[in-house]
């Protein structure tokens, strides 16, 4: 397929008509995706400030009554981590008096509690960022084995500021032949795994753990080797180890390939290794999937790589290669056409129109949407592995792993 340059507006055929799913991967439905349009108002507020659009914002503000919102509103910013990019906003637009006109339930003034958390996300990235470069250091053995994923690079790469977009851990890619070599690395200064917390150690109460050999321990190679596992130390935020990029319980077809596309970036000295836009584009689409569609931070890191790849157009047509290798139209079909919607994200329609369900049937495209992701064969029920492989992708290579 050509793709253009493109970004005729394209509508959504299902936006609306289809369910997602809660976290902790129930295949009950639990909230209805929306179009930004009937999102609640602090919704809607969000959406025009991440924009730009300052009358949008301002028309939205003077309707609202009460402090609820506010309090909604503020909640939604610091949950998302970035405060001190909706403040930027909200000071560039000429809104500062607007919101500091705006009261919180505890009689605070939204804009100066916004104003104030943005300057302590200054603060609090300036601290882990010094505990980023020493970990470079710690792990610089292993720099050609390691992958730096979603708030970490793109804070550093893609944001204004890194205090922007806040990380509350690190998440990194270790190839699988390097990872106990990792995990001894970084117990030898302190760092302690994890191994009883599911969080944590996606084995933890349903089979052995205490090292990443028991860890690895799969009825199919089909499987990743490990999930993941957090290591933890005072005074520092988790690190999180991954072996896959995306995380859904199989091995990405083209592991390899990711790793050997993997690029340097230079940071305060230092360099360190973060997915190529393409295979990070896909990455944060599915991760969105994963939580429910919920989270602006990654809708917005979603908008930044969508806005990389445009420039340089011809880059759809491996997007959508790599989306169909390893079945991840759903999650990219609904993650972009949100963005669109939310953030006017310049997307190419024949993207989306490639990507869009194909499913005659209203009950198929809701399941699609409201199933786990995961295909773990050990924290997933068979009911639920089975649904997986009949709307998720894949299915021949689910369903085969299923019947050995």
């Amino acid at each position: 397929m050509q793709i253009t340059d493109s970004t005729v507006p394209y509508t959504s055929h299902f936006a609306g008509r289809y369910f997602v799913r809660p976290l902790g991967g129930s295949i009950i439905s639990s909230r209805l995706l929306r179009k930004l349009s009937q999102e609640t108002p602090s919704q809607q507020l969000l959406g025009h400030l991440l924009v730009e659009d300052g009358p949008g914002a301002l028309s939205i503000l003077n309707k609202l009554k009460g402090c609820t919102w506010a309090d909604h509103f503020f909640n939604e910013v610091y949950g998302c981590g970035i405060t001190g990019l909706i403040w930027d906003e909200i000071v560039t637009l000429g809104l500062e008096n607007s919101f500091n006109s705006q009261e919180l339930s505890s009689r605070a003034s939204l804009g100066r509690s916004l104003k104030s958390e943005a300057s302590m996300a200054a603060a609090q990235f300036a601290r882990f960022d010094a505990l980023f470069l020493d970990l470079l250091d710690i792990l610089c053995d292993f720099a050609d084995n390691l992958v730096w994923i979603k708030g970490i690079p793109l804070s550093r790469e893609l944001y204004a500021r890194g205090s922007h977009r806040l990380s509350q851990d690190f998440d990194l890619l270790v190839q699988t032949s390097a990872g106990q070599a990792v995990v001894e690395r970084l117990e030898s200064f302190g760092f302690k795994p994890i191994w009883k917390v599911p969080g944590a150690c996606h084995q933890a109460g349903i089979g052995p753990v205490g090292s990443l050999s028991l860890l690895s321990l799969t009825p199919s190679k089909e499987f990743e080797t490990c999930h993941n596992l957090v290591l933890e130390k005072a005074a520092w935020p988790h690190i999180e180890l991954k072996f896959d990029p995306l995380e859904r319980g199989l091995v990405s077809r083209e592991l390899s390939r990711f790793f050997t596309d993997a690029r340097y970036l230079s940071w305060q000295g230092r360099k360190f290794k973060a997915p190529d836009d393409i295979d990070h584009l896909i990455l944060e689409v599915v991760h969105l999937h994963k939580h429910g569609f919920d989270g602006w931070q990654w809708l917005y890191d979603i908008h930044l790589l969508a806005l990389k790849l445009s420039s340089t157009p011809h880059l759809w047509s491996e997007f959508l290669r790599r989306c169909h290798v390893e079945a991840s139209e759903p999650s990219a079909w609904a993650a972009l056409d949100m963005a669109v919607d939310r953030l006017n994200t310049p997307v190419p329609w024949e993207v989306l129109s490639e990507l869009a369900p194909t499913h005659a049937c209203p009950a198929a495209r809701t399941l699609t949407f409201c199933l786990s992701t995961d295909f773990i064969w050990n924290s997933n029920s068979l009911p639920a592995l089975y649904l997986n492989a009949c709307f998720l992708g894949d299915r021949d290579r689910k369903l085969k792993v299923l019947a050995e």
